[in-house]
């Protein structure tokens, strides 16, 4: 049909265009086809067909065919770098000769695509680190809103995951509530030298002493017959409070108080420990039975506890050692100021 403005209509009484077919069309020849405008199609992708040793349903990614030249199979692994495309339903624009044992790839463009549905259902796990710091004994250095915003941004990301994820993250502070101390010396030193153990003793010793000032009662956990099993025990917890180390300190009911490690070099040894103002919460972190968690000061006494207090009171513990050559002079009047 042609209309009073010329145009032709194949299929339809209503041509919109100058040629307007609907249904099919196919040109046989050797003839082009040229457009100075765009070429418009309802699907978005551009895909070309491509030979396959069997049927492969449309959304699938494929994969180049090692075994078998210019042919494509489903992907079966995760990050194939072999990736041809995914197999389209119906292209915008399809290239090639189609046949028996050939299935359109779309190389570009937007198409629809499997997913794995274990995602869907919720069987992926995220894990968020979010460190905000806001307790600093200058006061000038309190912000009072990097922990809250470590935390807030840690609950946007979970809600924002919905579905996709098998648990929600739970929001936990980790290691807010403790004082850490340091000490460096020679293995040889009379006061906390000695072989690991020997040493490991001393220093607790210290600790110990310091904490009596506070009104805290500690017990040295015992070494067990076999030390070495008992260490592999405790190092297959990443929670360093679940299980006390050899001379480690507890409170009168086993629970770890005192956290520590020491490493050696040359003669000399570095103790790094960490005395727990609250309780430990790594547990519920982890995702790990909690056991016979740790304690924390304020619990054992009752009462508020600052870093500054059990700063001071490992200052007096470690001078009032047997053999201490510390001196509570200007730099450990620092450190006592500083809580460390």
């Amino acid at each position: 049909r042609i209309d009073n403005a010329g145009r032709v209509g194949i299929g339809t009484p209503s041509p919109l265009s100058t040629l307007h077919i609907v249904g099919d069309l196919t040109l046989t020849g050797s003839g082009n086809i040229s457009a100075t405008g765009n070429i418009a199609a309802k699907y978005q992708d551009v895909a070309e067909w491509v030979p396959a040793r069997r049927a492969i349903p449309a959304g699938t990614v494929v994969v180049v065919d090692s075994e078998q030249s210019n042919h494509v199979l489903p992907s079966s692994r995760a990050y194939d770098t072999s990736v041809a495309g995914v197999v389209s339903a119906s292209p915008g624009v399809i290239l090639g000769e189609g046949g028996a044992g050939k299935v359109m790839v779309a190389t570009t463009g937007r198409v629809r695509v499997k997913v794995d549905g274990r995602a869907l259902r919720g069987d992926a796990d995220l894990y968020i680190l979010a460190v905000g710091v806001d307790d600093y004994t200058d006061e000038k250095y309190r912000l009072h809103f990097a922990a809250s915003d470590a935390r807030n941004l840690s609950g946007a990301i979970a809600d924002a995951g919905g579905p996709l994820y098998r648990h929600k993250p739970q929001i936990i502070l980790l290691h807010d509530q403790e004082v850490t101390y340091a000490l460096i010396c020679r293995t040889s030193d009379p006061a906390f030298g000695g072989h690991v153990l020997e040493s490991c003793a001393r220093i607790h010793a210290a600790v110990a002493r310091g904490l009596k000032t506070l009104g805290i009662d500690t017990a040295e956990h015992a070494p067990g017959a076999d030390m070495r099993a008992a260490a592999i025990h405790a190092a297959a917890s990443a929670d360093c409070f679940a299980t006390p180390a050899a001379h480690e300190l507890v409170d009168s009911g086993g629970r770890k108080l005192v956290g520590s490690a020491q490493a050696r070099y040359r003669g000399a040894l570095l103790q790094h420990g960490s005395v727990l103002l609250e309780p430990p919460r790594a547990a519920a972190y982890l995702g790990q039975p909690a056991g016979r968690p740790g304690t924390g000061i304020r619990q054992l006494i009752g009462r508020g506890v600052t870093r500054d207090d059990v700063g001071s009171a490992l200052v007096e513990g470690f001078h009032a050692a047997p053999g201490s050559r510390l001196e509570i002079n200007s730099t450990i009047a620092a450190l006592k100021a500083a809580g460390a």
